[in-house]
Protein backbone atom coordinates (compact mmCIF):
# COMPACT_ATOMS: atom_id res chain seq x y z
CA UNK A 1 0.00 0.00 0.00
CA UNK A 2 2.76 2.41 1.00
CA UNK A 3 4.75 1.46 -2.10
CA UNK A 4 1.75 2.24 -4.32
CA UNK A 5 1.32 5.66 -2.71
CA UNK A 6 5.05 6.36 -3.05
CA UNK A 7 5.02 5.37 -6.71
CA UNK A 8 1.95 7.53 -7.35
CA UNK A 9 3.68 10.58 -5.81
CA UNK A 10 6.83 9.97 -7.86
CA UNK A 11 4.79 9.79 -11.06
CA UNK A 12 3.20 13.14 -10.41
CA UNK A 13 4.66 16.00 -12.43
CA UNK A 14 5.17 19.49 -11.06
CA UNK A 15 2.31 20.73 -13.24
CA UNK A 16 -0.08 18.13 -11.88
CA UNK A 17 0.87 18.98 -8.30
CA UNK A 18 0.28 22.70 -8.86
CA UNK A 19 -3.08 22.09 -10.53
CA UNK A 20 -4.17 19.73 -7.75
CA UNK A 21 -3.19 22.27 -5.08
CA UNK A 22 -5.12 25.02 -6.87
CA UNK A 23 -8.22 22.84 -7.22
CA UNK A 24 -8.01 21.82 -3.56
CA UNK A 25 -7.71 25.49 -2.53
CA UNK A 26 -10.74 26.41 -4.65
CA UNK A 27 -12.76 23.63 -3.01
CA UNK A 28 -11.75 24.82 0.48
CA UNK A 29 -12.71 28.40 -0.40
CA UNK A 30 -16.11 27.25 -1.70
CA UNK A 31 -16.85 25.18 1.41
CA UNK A 32 -15.75 28.03 3.70
CA UNK A 33 -17.93 30.51 1.83
CA UNK A 34 -20.98 28.25 2.11
CA UNK A 35 -20.43 27.80 5.86
CA UNK A 36 -20.07 31.57 6.36
CA UNK A 37 -23.23 32.29 4.37
CA UNK A 38 -25.20 29.71 6.34
CA UNK A 39 -24.02 31.18 9.67
CA UNK A 40 -24.84 34.73 8.54
CA UNK A 41 -28.30 33.62 7.43
CA UNK A 42 -29.05 31.96 10.79
CA UNK A 43 -27.82 35.04 12.67
CA UNK A 44 -30.00 37.29 10.48
CA UNK A 45 -33.11 35.19 11.17
CA UNK A 46 -32.53 35.38 14.93
CA UNK A 47 -32.00 39.14 14.88
CA UNK A 48 -35.04 39.72 12.68
CA UNK A 49 -37.35 37.84 15.07
CA UNK A 50 -36.40 40.19 17.93
CA UNK A 51 -36.91 43.46 16.00
CA UNK A 52 -40.26 45.22 15.89
CA UNK A 53 -39.42 48.53 14.18
CA UNK A 54 -39.59 48.38 10.38
CA UNK A 55 -36.71 50.86 9.97
CA UNK A 56 -34.45 48.67 12.13
CA UNK A 57 -35.40 45.55 10.14
CA UNK A 58 -34.45 47.38 6.94
CA UNK A 59 -31.01 48.31 8.36
CA UNK A 60 -30.33 44.75 9.51
CA UNK A 61 -31.47 43.37 6.13
CA UNK A 62 -29.16 45.72 4.22
CA UNK A 63 -26.22 44.73 6.43
CA UNK A 64 -27.06 41.05 5.89
CA UNK A 65 -27.16 41.35 2.10
CA UNK A 66 -23.93 43.37 2.09
CA UNK A 67 -22.14 40.54 3.92
CA UNK A 68 -23.61 38.05 1.44
CA UNK A 69 -22.40 40.21 -1.43
CA UNK A 70 -18.82 40.45 -0.15
CA UNK A 71 -18.67 36.68 0.27
CA UNK A 72 -19.85 36.25 -3.34
CA UNK A 73 -17.22 38.73 -4.53
CA UNK A 74 -14.51 36.85 -2.61
CA UNK A 75 -15.66 33.53 -4.12
CA UNK A 76 -15.70 35.03 -7.59
CA UNK A 77 -12.17 36.41 -7.40
CA UNK A 78 -10.89 33.15 -5.90
CA UNK A 79 -12.34 31.17 -8.80
CA UNK A 80 -10.91 33.59 -11.35
CA UNK A 81 -7.45 33.47 -9.83
CA UNK A 82 -7.62 29.68 -9.62
CA UNK A 83 -8.60 29.27 -13.29
CA UNK A 84 -5.89 31.73 -14.38
CA UNK A 85 -3.20 29.74 -12.56
CA UNK A 86 -4.52 26.47 -13.98
CA UNK A 87 -4.39 27.87 -17.53
CA UNK A 88 -0.85 29.17 -16.98
CA UNK A 89 0.38 25.77 -15.82
CA UNK A 90 -1.23 23.84 -18.71
CA UNK A 91 0.69 23.03 -21.89
CA UNK A 92 0.13 24.68 -25.29
CA UNK A 93 -1.99 21.85 -26.66
CA UNK A 94 -4.37 22.06 -23.75
CA UNK A 95 -4.60 25.84 -24.22
CA UNK A 96 -5.60 25.40 -27.86
CA UNK A 97 -8.39 23.02 -26.90
CA UNK A 98 -9.43 25.37 -24.14
CA UNK A 99 -9.59 28.31 -26.60
CA UNK A 100 -11.97 26.39 -28.88
CA UNK A 101 -14.17 25.38 -25.96
CA UNK A 102 -14.12 28.94 -24.60
CA UNK A 103 -15.21 30.33 -27.99
CA UNK A 104 -18.18 27.97 -28.12
CA UNK A 105 -19.14 28.85 -24.55
CA UNK A 106 -18.97 32.60 -25.30
CA UNK A 107 -21.34 32.22 -28.25
CA UNK A 108 -23.84 30.07 -26.35
CA UNK A 109 -23.71 31.93 -23.04
CA UNK A 110 -22.94 35.47 -24.23
CA UNK A 111 -25.70 37.10 -22.12
CA UNK A 112 -24.43 35.40 -18.97
CA UNK A 113 -20.86 36.39 -19.81
CA UNK A 114 -21.86 40.02 -20.46
CA UNK A 115 -23.69 40.02 -17.14
CA UNK A 116 -20.64 38.58 -15.40
CA UNK A 117 -18.30 41.30 -16.69
CA UNK A 118 -20.94 43.99 -16.07
CA UNK A 119 -20.90 42.90 -12.42
CA UNK A 120 -17.55 44.64 -11.80
CA UNK A 121 -18.90 47.88 -13.26
CA UNK A 122 -22.10 47.72 -11.22
CA UNK A 123 -20.44 47.13 -7.85
CA UNK A 124 -18.30 50.22 -8.48
CA UNK A 125 -21.28 52.58 -8.77
CA UNK A 126 -24.16 50.94 -6.87
CA UNK A 127 -24.46 49.78 -3.27
CA UNK A 128 -26.80 47.47 -1.41
CA UNK A 129 -29.64 49.63 -0.09
CA UNK A 130 -29.65 52.10 -3.02
CA UNK A 131 -33.02 52.93 -4.54
CA UNK A 132 -32.93 52.87 -8.34
CA UNK A 133 -35.32 53.05 -11.27
CA UNK A 134 -34.47 51.17 -14.46
CA UNK A 135 -37.01 51.92 -17.17
CA UNK A 136 -40.37 51.28 -15.41
CA UNK A 137 -39.01 49.17 -12.53
CA UNK A 138 -38.48 50.94 -9.21
CA UNK A 139 -36.96 49.32 -6.14
CA UNK A 140 -34.22 48.93 -3.54
CA UNK A 141 -31.07 46.95 -4.29
CA UNK A 142 -30.95 43.85 -2.09
CA UNK A 143 -28.06 42.03 -3.72
CA UNK A 144 -25.63 42.57 -6.58
CA UNK A 145 -24.80 39.11 -7.86
CA UNK A 146 -22.32 38.19 -10.61
CA UNK A 147 -25.28 37.59 -12.97
CA UNK A 148 -28.17 39.76 -11.74
CA UNK A 149 -29.27 42.51 -9.36
CA UNK A 150 -32.11 41.71 -6.95
CA UNK A 151 -34.53 44.60 -6.34
CA UNK A 152 -37.23 44.82 -3.67
CA UNK A 153 -40.04 46.56 -5.56
CA UNK A 154 -41.33 49.92 -4.34
CA UNK A 155 -44.02 52.37 -5.39
CA UNK A 156 -43.43 56.07 -6.00
CA UNK A 157 -44.08 56.87 -2.34
CA UNK A 158 -41.26 54.58 -1.20
CA UNK A 159 -43.52 51.79 0.08
CA UNK A 160 -42.59 48.17 -0.62
CA UNK A 161 -45.06 46.55 -3.02
CA UNK A 162 -44.14 42.93 -2.25
CA UNK A 163 -42.46 42.30 -5.63
CA UNK A 164 -38.94 40.93 -6.10
CA UNK A 165 -37.22 41.78 -9.38
CA UNK A 166 -34.15 39.92 -10.68
CA UNK A 167 -32.62 42.05 -13.42
CA UNK A 168 -29.69 40.65 -15.45
CA UNK A 169 -26.57 42.77 -15.11
CA UNK A 170 -26.10 43.26 -18.85
CA UNK A 171 -29.45 45.12 -19.07
CA UNK A 172 -27.96 47.97 -17.03
CA UNK A 173 -25.52 48.73 -19.84
CA UNK A 174 -27.08 51.25 -22.20
CA UNK A 175 -30.33 51.53 -20.21
CA UNK A 176 -31.62 54.63 -18.45
CA UNK A 177 -30.97 54.01 -14.74
CA UNK A 178 -31.94 56.67 -12.16
CA UNK A 179 -30.85 56.79 -8.54
CA UNK A 180 -33.84 57.49 -6.32
CA UNK A 181 -34.20 58.66 -2.72
CA UNK A 182 -37.08 56.69 -1.17
CA UNK A 183 -35.84 55.70 2.27
CA UNK A 184 -38.15 55.30 5.24
CA UNK A 185 -36.72 58.41 6.93
CA UNK A 186 -37.42 60.64 3.90
CA UNK A 187 -40.49 62.61 3.02
CA UNK A 188 -43.48 60.74 1.64
CA UNK A 189 -46.30 61.95 -0.56
CA UNK A 190 -49.74 61.10 0.81
CA UNK A 191 -52.76 61.00 -1.49
CA UNK A 192 -56.29 60.81 -0.06
CA UNK A 193 -59.57 60.58 -1.92
CA UNK A 194 -62.69 62.12 -0.36
CA UNK A 195 -66.06 61.53 -2.03
CA UNK A 196 -68.79 64.18 -1.64
CA UNK A 197 -72.49 63.81 -2.40
CA UNK A 198 -75.42 65.72 -0.95
CA UNK A 199 -76.99 62.55 0.48
CA UNK A 200 -74.00 61.91 2.74
CA UNK A 201 -73.34 65.40 4.14
CA UNK A 202 -75.46 68.10 5.78
CA UNK A 203 -73.51 70.94 4.15
CA UNK A 204 -73.60 71.94 0.48
CA UNK A 205 -70.37 71.37 -1.39
CA UNK A 206 -69.19 75.01 -1.09
CA UNK A 207 -69.47 74.88 2.70
CA UNK A 208 -68.03 71.34 2.89
CA UNK A 209 -64.93 72.24 0.89
CA UNK A 210 -64.44 75.47 2.86
CA UNK A 211 -64.45 73.52 6.12
CA UNK A 212 -61.99 71.04 4.64
CA UNK A 213 -59.66 73.80 3.44
CA UNK A 214 -59.73 75.50 6.85
CA UNK A 215 -58.86 72.22 8.57
CA UNK A 216 -55.99 71.48 6.13
CA UNK A 217 -54.63 75.04 6.46
CA UNK A 218 -54.58 74.67 10.22
CA UNK A 219 -53.17 71.11 10.30
CA UNK A 220 -50.53 71.17 7.54
CA UNK A 221 -47.45 73.45 7.47
CA UNK A 222 -46.18 75.39 4.48
CA UNK A 223 -43.00 73.68 3.27
CA UNK A 224 -39.76 75.14 1.98
CA UNK A 225 -37.52 73.29 -0.47
CA UNK A 226 -35.56 71.52 2.28
CA UNK A 227 -38.71 69.88 3.67
CA UNK A 228 -40.22 68.24 0.61
CA UNK A 229 -37.65 65.55 -0.24
CA UNK A 230 -37.96 64.56 -3.90
CA UNK A 231 -41.38 66.21 -4.23
CA UNK A 232 -40.22 69.65 -5.36
CA UNK A 233 -43.70 70.50 -6.65
CA UNK A 234 -44.84 70.92 -3.05
CA UNK A 235 -42.31 73.67 -2.29
CA UNK A 236 -44.01 76.73 -0.79
CA UNK A 237 -47.44 75.12 -0.40
CA UNK A 238 -49.25 73.12 2.27
CA UNK A 239 -51.23 70.70 0.10
CA UNK A 240 -52.84 70.19 -3.29
CA UNK A 241 -56.52 69.65 -4.09
CA UNK A 242 -57.86 68.16 -7.32
CA UNK A 243 -61.51 67.56 -8.19
CA UNK A 244 -63.37 65.26 -10.55
CA UNK A 245 -66.78 63.67 -11.05
CA UNK A 246 -67.44 60.00 -10.37
CA UNK A 247 -69.62 57.65 -12.43
CA UNK A 248 -72.68 58.38 -10.26
CA UNK A 249 -72.23 62.15 -10.30
CA UNK A 250 -70.47 62.34 -6.95
CA UNK A 251 -67.60 64.79 -6.53
CA UNK A 252 -64.19 63.20 -5.98
CA UNK A 253 -61.74 65.36 -4.06
CA UNK A 254 -58.10 64.27 -4.09
CA UNK A 255 -55.94 65.66 -1.30
CA UNK A 256 -52.16 65.31 -1.49
CA UNK A 257 -49.42 66.54 0.81
CA UNK A 258 -45.86 65.71 1.89
CA UNK A 259 -44.70 64.67 5.36
CA UNK A 260 -42.05 62.56 7.03
CA UNK A 261 -42.72 58.96 7.95
CA UNK A 262 -44.38 57.97 10.29
CA UNK A 263 -45.97 61.41 10.93
CA UNK A 264 -47.59 61.16 7.49
CA UNK A 265 -49.71 58.23 8.75
CA UNK A 266 -50.96 60.25 11.73
CA UNK A 267 -51.91 63.19 9.50
CA UNK A 268 -53.74 60.86 7.13
CA UNK A 269 -55.78 59.42 10.00
CA UNK A 270 -56.68 62.89 11.30
CA UNK A 271 -57.85 64.10 7.88
CA UNK A 272 -60.00 61.00 7.35
CA UNK A 273 -61.46 61.42 10.85
CA UNK A 274 -62.34 65.06 10.11
CA UNK A 275 -64.05 64.21 6.80
CA UNK A 276 -66.05 61.48 8.50
CA UNK A 277 -67.14 63.96 11.21
CA UNK A 278 -68.84 66.07 8.52
CA UNK A 279 -71.16 63.27 7.46
CA UNK A 280 -74.88 63.41 8.20
CA UNK A 281 -76.02 62.05 11.54
CA UNK A 282 -78.22 59.01 11.08
CA UNK A 283 -81.94 59.44 11.69
CA UNK A 284 -81.87 57.11 14.71
CA UNK A 285 -79.06 59.14 16.28
CA UNK A 286 -80.98 62.40 15.72
CA UNK A 287 -84.06 60.96 17.43
CA UNK A 288 -81.98 59.80 20.39
CA UNK A 289 -80.50 63.30 20.76
CA UNK A 290 -83.97 64.94 20.68
CA UNK A 291 -85.23 62.55 23.36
Amino acid sequence: MLESIKQFIENLTTTQIIVDIIILTMIIVEITARILKRNIKEKFKKEKRNIEEFEEIEKVSIAYYKQYQWIDIFRLFSLLIGFVFIIITLNIQALNILAVVAGAIIIILREFIFSFFSFFYLISIYRTGDDIKIEETLGEILRINPLYIALAGKDEDGEYNGKLHRIPNFTFIGKNVELQDLKTDDYRRVVLKGIYNIESFDDPFSVWIEKLRNFLDEKLPQRHIGRVGNYKGYTGIKYKLNFDYGEKGEIICRISFVARHPYNIKLKEEIIEFIESLRKIKTEEKIDKKD
